[in-house]
């Protein structure tokens, strides 16, 4: 059986808060008893689109 993760809308905006969040959901899925095989990102991955995010 194939596992994927699928992640949407990130909207990292350089803050601490979008990072802590970002790291959440990265822990859950190391935590996992079996790892996704592959992670989908989509949605807006950054939150305006500026070079810094």
């Amino acid at each position: 059986m194939v596992l994927l993760a699928h992640i949407s809308d990130l909207h990292l905006d350089g803050t601490a808060r979008a990072a802590e969040r970002a790291t959440r959901v990265m822990d859950h899925l190391r935590a996992l008893p079996q790892p996704p095989d592959a992670l989908l990102v989509t949605g807006d991955i950054a939150d305006h689109g500026d070079p810094a995010e």
